[in-house]
């Protein structure tokens, strides 16, 4: 970007990512903004003042942008300004764009799986808890293990393991290892540090 003039010089996989031909869309600043969603344009803004200014060492935004069939992708917007005056305002500025749509997608769709696990935990007439298998505390624990030892939720947070499970302190450490043996990948990497389990586990 040239703030003299106010072209911007972008390359064909910038445009081929929106769904546009390199000449479908002017080389100025304002054919940007004009893609932004509505809701994103002032966050943007606000951040790129603040870079041109010299208040931030670089500019990055996440936000989304419409693509030539009028969809939405999430674009993560990485730049910082190459050259400035002698009094320090902004010449020229360099950056890139990198779809995160697929990762967002992801991400929302994580978020519905944990929370429909979430759903079917809570409902659950099983006693069920979530256990670190570093401390052996509690993490969570849904509403039937809340009923079936009497202690409210908080209080079962505050809870190891050992402090309401009816077996030595060797054997509940014996059947977590053997948990936490499983948890790990062939190479030593840990898939997780916590396990769900019902009570019954270490009957």
């Amino acid at each position: 970007q040239c703030f003299k003039t106010g072209t911007i010089v972008r390359s064909g996989n910038w445009t081929r990512m929106l769904g546009y031909a390199a000449d479908e869309i002017k080389p100025d600043l304002m054919s940007w903004k004009n893609l932004i969603h509505p809701d994103d344009v002032s966050s943007v803004e606000q951040i790129a003042a603040d870079h041109e200014a010299g208040r931030t060492p670089f500019f990055k935004a996440v936000h989304r942008m419409r693509t030539k069939s009028g969809e939405w992708k999430w674009i993560l917007n990485w730049g910082k300004v190459i050259e400035r005056d002698e009094r320090g305002r902004p010449l020229r500025a360099t950056g890139i764009h990198l779809d995160l749509t697929g990762i967002r997608q992801a991400e929302a769709s994580f978020r519905d799986s944990e929370e429909r696990y979430r759903a079917v935990v809570q409902q659950s007439r099983d006693a069920i808890f979530l256990v670190d298998l570093e401390t052996r505390r509690v993490i969570d624990c849904n509403a039937a293990l809340v009923g079936f030892l009497g202690y409210d939720r908080d209080k079962l947070r505050a809870m190891a393991v050992y402090d309401f499970i009816d077996h030595s302190k060797e054997d509940i450490d014996r059947k977590l290892e053997a948990i936490e043996r499983r948890l790990f990948k062939d190479n030593g990497t840990a898939h997780g540090r916590s396990f769900a389990s019902p009570p019954v586990a270490y009957s």
